[in-house]
């Protein structure tokens, strides 16, 4: 049966730049809030690790990828800093003196992105936390309201790497900022957090601690800093801080809260094969002397493996007819239909309103 179709603007996204989902947690991808200096940001070296005890955040600030659609839809409550969880859920972690705060005051002020993967965008928005929240309690959509949006076109978003936002003038004191970036061509948008201390009308910000992470400070013979520098559909390739005088190192992993030894490795790095698609795995790290001791075991740290992609697709061709939920390859990567359509032999026609990038 003949397909309806419809007929696709000029202004469509060219399949030469179609933007690509990539599973959180992986390098290589893709854009924080560099100034002010967001919670992640904070957490790593290259900002003077001012947050920390963060975890695998700390080698990947910008990775912190969730569902769009916030507030409607996004990560859930208590979840919001971590993206729905990425990275153990450190960045949920709150309290008055958990994160470094940076001094702002209220009124225009300018907020500067940093890409590491500048996809297509339709747009930013920014919110605060409310007069009267509570810095104790974990972070809610109750918990905010919006500050401003601002729109885009579609393009790269490092056409427009700063945003002016007018702040608040009517409280001072320990606020979070949330800015969140919609990628234009996926499902999914960039949450980052920014702790500051608002000053309005003269008034200096009350003295606060440094930050204090809530956890105990790691003994000598415990691995820090465990994460992944690569996840596949089957593999999660670990790497973590190694202990000195380390005789080997032993791997934990479960998908529930029991986890099991299931290897060792003699470097601080190990390539965990054979694992399932799409799943929720936990590990933790014990470093073992000579003499066949275990000490303390790492911080715990979460990872999804990515979706399994069939390897037997087709090549999507500008003429054929499709269904929805048919699947193609293309310059690289695998497409969903997102509805039925018949193609005409228009090349641009892989967009985002007909089809959806899964791998």
């Amino acid at each position: 049966m003949k397909n309806t179709w419809k007929k696709v603007s000029a202004a469509m996204v060219t399949a030469g730049v179609l933007g690509s989902l990539v599973i959180p947690q992986q390098a290589s991808a893709h854009g924080y809030v560099s100034k002010p200096a967001s919670r992640s940001a904070l957490c790593s070296s290259a900002f003077g690790s001012l947050n920390k005890e963060c975890g695998g955040v700390a080698f990947e600030p910008q990775s912190l990828e969730a569902p769009k659609g916030f507030p409607a839809k996004g990560p859930a409550d208590g979840k919001i800093a971590s993206a729905g969880g990425l990275f153990g859920g450190i960045l949920d972690q709150q309290t008055t003196n958990r994160w470094h705060k940076t001094t702002m005051t209220g009124g225009e002020n300018t907020f500067t992105w940093s890409y590491t993967a500048a996809h297509n965008t339709s747009q930013w928005t920014y919110y605060i936390t409310k007069k009267g929240w509570n810095p104790n309690q974990p972070l809610t959509r109750a918990s905010f309201e919006k500050l401003t949006t601002i729109k885009h076109d579609g393009s790269a978003a490092s056409t427009k790497l700063s945003h002016k936002v007018s702040l608040p003038k009517d409280r001072s004191g320990y606020y979070v900022i949330l800015a969140v970036w919609d990628v234009a061509d996926t499902s999914n948008a960039f949450y980052s957090t920014i702790d500051i201390n608002l000053v309005n009308n003269g008034t200096l910000p009350p003295k606060t601690d440094e930050p204090h992470p809530p956890t105990k400070k790691p003994s000598s013979d415990q691995p820090t800093g465990v994460h992944s520098m690569k996840t596949t559909s089957s593999s999660v390739s670990l790497m973590w801080s190694g202990v000195k005088n380390a005789d080997h190192y032993a791997i934990y992993r479960g998908t529930g809260a029991k986890l099991k030894k299931v290897s060792t490795t003699k470097d601080p790095a190990f390539l965990d094969k054979g694992l399932a698609a799409k799943t929720t795995y936990h590990y933790q790290i014990a470093a073992v002397s000579k003499a066949g001791k275990e000490g303390a075991k790492s911080s715990l740290f979460t990872v999804k493996t990515k979706e399994k992609v069939a390897t037997h697709l087709k090549e999507w061709s500008a003429k054929a007819a499709y269904k929805k939920g048919d699947r193609v390859t293309y310059k690289g990567k695998t497409y969903e239909a997102t509805k039925d359509y018949e193609g005409h032999g228009d090349s641009n026609w892989i967009h985002s309103s007909l089809w959806k990038v899964i791998a």
